[in-house]
């Protein structure tokens, strides 16, 4: 979802970029046309104009495009009844990243991957112990008592001896046995077994713990590479604005060409696009970096 969002703001990022580009695009087409019209220019440079200005306009017809893939793609995610969903144009917050140390423990006290293969380890363990106990020895208590020579007073006469309880007849009885299996092949087969899952279950553990440093490591080292290179995208935007300053300026005098201004213009709608895509990228790897190391969970 968090992808998804950030997805909508670039693209419409790119979609102001291109709509600008055309029309910058348009005015120097005007300019261009008025030149040839006045003789001051020749022909070429409308054609030029004209061309440049067909690009451009392609060019923001995709962009829409692409912004209502996103919104649509946004929708999905959230489970929006609409079949689109706009984002809101919020900055985005580069949250400060903990050491790489940290990251992988949290992700490995709260990655749910983990937490389940964890759980069946245990899971094995206890049913192992429960078949290990079918081999312990059974120990069997049985008593009964009866009431036959109690303390009602016999036909021929006198009374049984402490009103029956302790009678010349016995009237209780109690049985202890002790049974010990010796050889029960087919117990010793389903331990061994519960055994040897066992260490499959250690195994799974093993490599979904690694899946998750890997995956920590790779995203933790996006977001710094996406984070590095913010500012050089920055610093190619100023540098293809100022050009194109200089561009379109020469032009208006009539010592630059509609190719060098058409150049320039290229050079700075692609600078303003590559920021934006910079930008997702950098929003894009935090969220993945997010996920990675169960973050809000």
């Amino acid at each position: 979802m968090e992808e998804s969002f950030f997805a909508v703001q670039a693209a419409k990022a790119i979609l102001k970029a291109s709509e600008d580009a055309y029309q910058r695009a348009s005015v120097h087409r005007d300019f261009a046309k008025a030149g040839v019209k006045s003789g001051l220019r020749s022909p070429i440079e409308l054609t030029r104009a004209e061309a440049d200005l067909s690009r451009f306009d392609t060019g923001r017809i995709r962009a829409r495009g692409g912004v209502s893939a996103a919104q649509a793609v946004l929708a999905a995610a959230v489970g929006a009844s609409e079949p689109t969903l706009d984002a809101a144009e919020a900055p985005f917050s580069q949250a400060d990243l903990p050491s790489l140390s940290s990251a992988i423990q949290r992700a490995t006290d709260k990655d749910p991957r983990l937490q389940e293969a964890i759980g069946r380890l245990r899971a094995q363990e206890l049913q192992t112990r429960a078949v290990g106990a079918l081999m312990r020895p059974d120990i069997q208590l049985s008593a009964s008592v009866s009431s036959r020579a109690g303390g009602t007073l016999a036909n021929g006469g006198g009374s049984a001896s402490g009103d029956g309880y302790v009678p010349n007849i016995p009237n209780w009885d109690a049985v202890l046995v002790l049974s010990l299996p010796l050889i029960d092949p087919t117990v010793t087969a389903r331990e061994r077994s519960s055994r040897s899952a066992e260490e499959v279950r250690r195994a799974e553990i093993g490599i979904v713990r690694q899946h998750l440093v890997a995956a920590v490591e790779q995203s933790y080292v996006g977001v710094a590479v996406a984070r590095e290179a913010l500012p050089s995208l920055e610093h190619e935007l100023d540098a293809a604005r100022a050009n194109y300053a200089q561009a379109d300026a020469r032009f208006r005098a009539g010592l630059g060409t509609s190719v060098e201004l058409a150049d320039a213009e290229a050079l700075r709608t692609d600078a303003e696009i590559r920021l934006a895509v910079g930008t997702f990228d950098l929003a894009r790897a935090r969220a993945a970096f997010g996920r990675a190391i169960a973050e809000g969970l």
